[in-house]
């Protein structure tokens, strides 16, 4: 038997269920289980010594959402964390770190990727 729980609040079914997925408008817009799912996508905070690091970057790895503030850039990213933990450390750069990505971050992320203006799935 399979239970199936709809919720918005994501923080909430991120510590009970194994296996998500997001409704929209009747159809299934995406369905994964969920520690594939966060062992795909990472989120990295980074101090890049030569603005051109970043396209190494990008062709290693799909690049989903990037920020950059200042110096510090913000990417979410679809890979291996060994092959982005090896990247980024081959660029030697003046700082990195591998952030944990939430459920909604992963949905935000993922939908984005699928062409969907989150804020009006989320509003």
């Amino acid at each position: 038997m399979t239970p199936i729980i709809a919720s918005h609040n994501l923080r909430e079914l991120e510590d009970i269920c194994e296996y998500v997925g997001l409704l929209h408008r009747g159809g299934i817009l995406l369905e994964k289980d969920m520690d594939e799912m966060k062992m795909n996508i990472h989120k990295v905070q980074c101090v890049l010594r030569r603005p051109e690091d970043m396209d190494k970057i990008r062709e290693q790895f799909k690049v989903l959402r990037e920020d950059v503030r200042g110096s510090l850039r913000t990417v979410t990213l679809r890979g291996e964390r060994e092959a982005i933990e090896m990247a980024f450390g081959c660029l030697e750069p003046m700082f990195y770190e591998l952030l944990p990505l939430s459920l909604e971050e992963i949905f935000i992320s993922e939908t984005e990727v699928r062409g969907y203006d989150v804020r009006t799935l989320l509003f």
